[in-house]
């Protein structure tokens, strides 16, 4: 039996609506996955922004306890600087003179002290 041409374009429209139908589900079908996806994607993101929202501000506070810690190191590190300047200026160029005296008696007193030690260890 053969086929009209009215019937022949009526196959071939059904058959094209039939293929774009299916496309159109698979198509759905993918935008749905995707979708679900793209939502697990956005609460993952946002968890991670929290959690790097905490750590930016325990990031922020430690700064802050740095920075106070350099501001007192400073401080110490000046007053130390001052000291020193204080005994070289003070104390160790007035004793210049007599280092030749000190420094021979130091030596003496330490191998003295070394023997000792040695004596008692062994």
């Amino acid at each position: 039996m053969p086929l009209t041409l009215n019937q022949f374009l009526w196959l071939v429209i059904t058959l094209i609506a039939v293929v774009v139908a299916t496309w159109f589900i698979l198509f759905l079908h993918q935008l749905r996955k995707t979708v679900g996806e793209a939502e697990k994607t956005l609460a993952e993101l946002r968890h991670n922004l929290q959690e790097f929202n905490d750590l930016q501000a325990i990031v922020r506070e430690k700064v802050e306890t740095l920075g106070e810690t350099i501001e007192s190191s400073k401080k110490v590190a000046s007053s130390l600087a001052d000291i020193l300047s204080f005994l070289a200026i003070r104390v160790v160029r007035p004793a210049n003179r007599y280092w030749p005296i000190i420094f021979p008696i130091l030596q003496f007193i330490w191998r003295q002290k070394k023997k000792r030690k040695e004596k008692s260890h062994g």
